[in-house]
C-alpha cells in the first residue's frame, strides 16, 4: 500500500480520516463531501472559520494523491453561517511522479464559499535542508498563564487549550504568541496546523497593542512537517495595514521550537477588543 504524507498507510493516497471526523465532514460520493457548519468549525462571527475551510480543502484533496500535501492557497467568497452546510469537491489538475497540483471548492446552495489550489510533493532530499525561522524566546507552557477569550466560546477555538506566554529579554518584532494544544484526540496534524495558521485575524491586534481584528480574505499555508507535539507554539506577526486591508503571518512551531508550518493571510480590518476579561479589568483599574 502507498504511504500517506503523515506516515500513515492508506489504500488510496493520504488518509486524513481523523481530520474529516474532527471537522464533521461526511463522504457523499466520489471526491464529494458534505461539511455541516457546526459550532466546532465556526469563528466568533458565527460562520465557517477560514482555517477550518482550509483544512476541509486538504481533507478532500489528500486521498487523491500519494505525495504529502505541502502548500495550499485558499480564497474566501460567500460566508457560510452556522447551521448551513457546504458541498466540498476536489480534483487533480495534474499529477507527476514527484509533484501534483489539485483544486478544491466549497459551495453553499451553488455559490462558492471558498476555492483552493493545493500542491503535493515528495522529492529527493536536498544537500541543504533545515529551517531558518527563529522561534520566539518565550517561557514554557508550564510557566504560562491560561488564556481565554469569550469570543472563543462555542467556536473552533474552544476545542483547544490556550496559554499566553511571556517573552524572555527584549520583545523583538511586533508579534503575539500562544501555546496551544488540542483538547480532543486523536486528530490529524495537517488539520490542526491549517486551523491554527489562520489565527492572524485574532492575533494582529494583540501583537500591535491596537483594538483591531479582521475577517479573512485568503489563506496561504506552507507545511514543513505535519506532526503534533503535546504543545504547539503559535506566533502571529502583523506586516502591514493600508486602507482597512492588512496582511500578516502565523508561524507554528512544535514544543521544541522547530518550525512546522507558516500561514500568511490577507484580512479586512475591523474594530475588536482582543483583551481577556482579566486584562480589561486590569486596564480599567490601572
Amino acid at each position: 500500500m502507498p504511504t500517506g504524507g503523515l506516515g500513515q498507510t492508506a489504500d488510496v493516497g493520504n488518509d486524513l480520516s481523523l481530520g474529516a471526523d474532527w471537522l464533521g465532514m461526511v463522504p457523499a460520493g466520489d471526491r464529494h463531501w458534505q461539511l455541516p457548519v457546526s459550532p466546532g468549525v465556526t469563528s466568533g462571527a458565527q460562520a465557517l472559520f477560514g482555517g477550518c475551510a482550509t483544512a476541509a480543502a486538504l481533507v478532500a484533496a489528500a486521498p487523491l494523491v500519494e505525495q504529502p500535501l505541502v502548500w495550499a492557497a485558499v480564497h474566501f467568497g460567500r460566508l457560510a453561517p452556522a447551521g448551513s452546510s457546504l458541498e466540498v469537491r476536489a480534483e487533480v489538475l495534474s499529477a507527476g511522479r514527484t509533484l501534483s497540483h489539485l483544486a478544491a471548492v466549497g459551495q453553499r446552495d451553488g455559490t462558492e464559499a471558498f476555492s483552493a489550489r493545493i500542491v503535493a510533493a515528495r522529492r529527493p532530499t536536498s544537500t541543504t535542508e533545515g529551517s531558518w525561522c527563529a522561534a520566539p524566546d518565550v517561557v514554557d507552557p508550564s510557566e504560562s498563564e491560561p488564556f481565554h477569550l469569550p469570543v472563543h466560546d462555542d467556536t473552533w477555538a474552544a476545542r483547544f487549550e490556550w496559554r499566553l506566554p511571556t517573552r524572555r529579554g527584549l520583545a523583538g518584532r511586533s508579534a503575539a504568541c500562544w501555546w496551544v494544544r488540542p483538547e480532543e484526540s486523536p486528530t490529524d496534524p495537517l488539520v490542526v496546523l491549517a486551523v491554527l495558521a489562520d489565527y492572524v485575524t485574532y492575533g494582529v491586534g494583540r501583537a500591535l497593542g491596537a483594538p483591531m481584528g479582521g475577517l479573512s480574505i485568503d489563506n496561504v499555508l506552507r507545511i514543513r512537517r505535519a506532526e503534533l507535539t503535546d504543545w504547539l507554539l503559535v506566533e502571529v506577526v502583523p506586516e502591514a495595514v493600508t486602507d482597512g486591508v492588512g496582511f500578516g503571518s502565523a508561524y507554528v512551531y512544535d514544543a521544541g521550537r522547530h518550525l512546522l508550518a507558516v500561514g500568511s493571510q490577507s484580512i479586512v480590518v475591523n474594530d475588536w477588543d482582543w483583551r481577556t476579561p482579566a486584562e480589561e479589568f486590569r486596564d480599567r483599574h490601572s
